[in-house]
């Protein structure tokens, strides 16, 4: 068995909630490796999970995303991004990042605005990626980002994940994960016609 399907079993089990290292995995950590689960479902990367495209993806512009419904509360150290069990936010992704422009991106946001005003449920758009994705989200289209610290499994993940995408970017700039969001009317303010 591969160190990817090894990371990929401990990810699945963080998101049942089953310990990690001897410990409870806290709410945040099991939102976060559900997540990373449905994004290797949404963009084929399913090495040594038991993923596939969940049902419900929509495929706006240049990203693909699904409303969620929270299963747990959950908030970021911070504070500033809390979830309530039960909140339905739109999880989003990008599946692929190289040949992207700033005017692509922009017109994929309008069209999820557009998306989200039909859907008055969706209290927040949210996405996990690295730092350099998350700080071009910020500089360029207002998303708040936090730096997150996840489980060493769900990093480990991740950055194969991410690498997976852009084999030629240097590896060091997958090792931090970042939570991005807006609330659904900055989302909608910033980008709906």
């Amino acid at each position: 068995m591969s160190q990817t399907e090894l990371l990929g079993r401990e990810v699945q089990e963080m998101a049942l909630g089953i310990y990690v290292d001897g410990s409870f995995v806290n709410p945040l950590q099991q939102a976060i490796a559900q997540k990373a689960i449905l994004q290797a479902g949404i963009l084929g990367f399913t090495e040594g999970l038991n993923a596939s495209e969940p049902e419900g993806i929509v495929d706006i512009g240049v990203f693909r995303v699904l409303p969620t419904i929270a299963t747990a509360d959950w908030a970021i150290p911070s504070g500033d991004l809390a979830i309530k069990t039960g909140e339905t936010y739109l999880d989003f992704h990008m599946p692929k990042s190289e040949g992207l422009s700033i005017a692509m991106a922009d017109e994929g946001y309008q069209q999820i605005a557009e998306y989200m005003k039909e859907q008055p449920h969706i209290g927040h758009i949210i996405g996990i990626t690295y730092r350099i994705m998350a700080m071009s989200g910020n500089r360029k289209h207002g998303f708040n980002t936090e730096q997150i610290e996840l489980p060493q499994p769900v990093m480990d993940y991740a950055s194969a994940f991410w690498q997976s995408l852009l084999p030629d970017v240097d590896p060091t700039k997958f090792q931090t994960a970042h939570i991005v969001w807006q609330t659904r009317d900055q989302f909608i303010d910033r980008f709906g016609s």
